[in-house]
């Protein structure tokens, strides 16, 4: 019977490579390093003369010196010799797919540890084999592995987030053993990639969404962009099975498309964030269209509406007037509609009920600032009374409703998502001021909305409680949306809100991929609308404050 020197049999790798072995005949001896250190040479002579082995895989995490003398060990008596490397070798500065003759570029102290230690192994074995692997998981919801990783942060979080643009190298540690195996049997030196995501090209959201079906985890999992890395290894002549022969790759949302090239274009980066096509847009001035498509690159300009059917979801983003209508007409695809749901004309009884096919796009919620203001609603235990003063100063031809359903009603909703429903309503408007005073239980919210102030939009919070918060946030015309710290009792308790990419863009961005999320199914429908999700049962709240005034 062989038997293989083995290191690295505490982690989580090690015990899943020795079972394989012992399956093939193998007898396996353990290096622990914790009872002979690697940094003592006469004992690691001591230990290797004391011993026979035909072969050696070294997986534990160590020194470069100790990956090369065993790899000079190995030379001299002429024994395979299996060293187990990383993708992240590569830095995401350059993009993947990587062959063995790409350029290693690690950053971080990880990646440049195992890359001083291929190198060290070059240096004084040139019969030596190293296997450069990705993140490892396997069945097991504990150890250093994919699944127990993902399973400890949805514990600490209560949400996972999942890049659509990272592709990661991966493998199941069952497959990974099996190869270390074949490498070591066939003894043929060199570089090896190992990689089951090579050829298939998953995207981490598609994976964290196929192993919480699999293993029937109740994960609530939300798409982003945040990583964006083609990590994958390519290596023709050892191929690991494919993550299709374990998962099923989960059904996504792939395409998207566009109704109205104005407000609507600002969701095309947002589709392609959750990893959608933006296949299609669709208005009705066809040259000014093709010019946006042009410089969105999106392939269909169109202005036949039908012609949107064949996609999975469509953002809506005509005037409110004709939601209604054009809900109808696309009887097919999910939707995205753009707040106000109806606006002030439309059959409200229709839309008081949840329709799973249907979201609105009220973003407010989804600002850092209004999570903020949240946790320290959370902290008080007596009524609210809330007063939001909206100012507004931009040029349209809009009475002070429709100014109010446009402007005023982003705060708003989320006031109404935090307190719930409104049991009165009373309205109260002049030409260029309207107030509307609410009643959620026994809290009181008194909206004012008035046609003046600077250019642009303000949005002013005064909530009185156990203590006083003071919140102030507002756009200027051509520049970007900014959050002034929010203060209780005079004392600011976080430090603003303001991005270069636009902090209103932001929210609207984690609110797409929350909705996309919640028409994947890869979070359940009561936890999207918890997270501030608006359903048309929630979104015609709005359109009812006048209804009921």
């Amino acid at each position: 019977m062989k038997t293989v020197l083995m290191t690295g049999l505490s982690g989580s790798l090690g015990p899943k490579v020795s079972k394989q072995f012992q399956s093939r005949g193998w007898n396996v001896l353990e290096w622990n390093h914790h009872q002979v250190s690697p940094s003592q040479e006469n004992k690691c002579k001591e230990f290797w003369h004391s011993h026979h082995f035909d072969a050696v895989c070294h997986m534990a995490m160590g020194s470069e010196d100790w990956a090369s003398w065993l790899a000079q060990q190995c030379l001299r008596e002429n024994l395979p010799y299996l060293f187990v490397s990383t993708a992240m070798v590569f830095d995401a500065k350059v993009n993947g797919p990587y062959g063995i003759f790409s350029q290693r570029n690690a950053v971080d102290d990880y990646g440049q540890y195992k890359i001083r230690s291929e190198d060290a192994i070059w240096q004084v074995n040139p019969n030596a084999m190293i296997a450069r692997i990705g993140w490892q998981m396997h069945d097991d919801s504990s150890g250093n592995n994919m699944l127990a990783h993902l399973e400890a942060q949805h514990r600490e979080k209560g949400v996972l987030t999942a890049s659509t643009h990272w592709y990661p190298a991966t493998s199941h540690m069952d497959d990974t053993a099996l190869a270390f195996l074949q490498l070591i049997e066939r003894n043929e030196a060199g570089l090896y990639h190992l990689d089951s995501n090579a050829q298939e090209r998953w995207s981490f959201y598609e994976l964290v969404c196929a192993l919480k079906l699999h293993y029937g985890k109740d994960w609530q999992v939300v798409p982003c962009d945040d990583y964006q890395h083609d990590q994958r290894l390519q290596d023709e002549r050892i191929g690991l099975p494919p993550l299709s022969s374990r998962f099923k790759r989960p059904q996504l949302l792939c395409s998207a498309g566009i109704l109205g090239s104005k407000w609507g274009r600002t969701h095309v980066p947002h589709y392609r964030a959750a990893g959608l096509d933006v296949a299609a847009m669709c208005a009705k001035n066809l040259p000014q269209l093709e010019q946006v498509c042009a410089a969105e690159n999106i392939v269909r300009a169109t202005t036949d509406i039908h012609e949107l059917n064949d996609l999975d979801v469509v953002t809506v983003a005509t005037p409110a007037d004709q939601h209604s209508n054009c809900i109808e007409t696309l009887s097919r695809p999910n939707l995205i509609c753009e707040k106000p749901l109806l606006g002030l004309h439309g059959d409200i009884q229709v839309w008081a009920k949840s329709n799973q096919r249907i979201l609105v796009n009220y973003a407010f919620a989804q600002l850092e600032t209004a999570k903020c203001i949240e946790q320290w609603l959370d902290t008080q235990n007596t009524a609210c009374d809330v007063i939001l003063d909206c100012y507004v100063n931009l040029p349209g031809d809009m009475s002070v409703q429709q100014w109010f359903v446009e402007v005023a009603s982003h705060p708003l909703s989320w006031l109404l998502h935090y307190f719930g429903e409104f049991s009165q309503a009373k309205v109260t408007q002049s030409d260029d001021v309207i107030s509307v005073q609410l009643s959620c239980g026994v809290h009181r919210l008194s909206i004012n909305l008035m046609l003046n102030g600077e250019e642009g939009i303000e949005y002013q919070f005064n909530i009185r409680s156990d203590s006083t918060l003071n919140c102030k946030g507002y756009y200027r015309v051509g520049k970007k949306w900014r959050f002034e710290p929010v203060e209780v009792d005079g004392k600011a308790i976080n430090h603003g809100e303001y991005t270069e990419s636009d902090c209103w863009q932001d929210a609207n961005r984690r609110s797409v991929a929350l909705m996309i999320a919640m028409f994947n199914r890869s979070v359940d429908w009561e936890f999207g609308l918890r997270q501030g999700a608006f359903d048309t049962r929630k979104a015609i709240l709005i359109e009812k404050v006048f209804a009921q005034s």
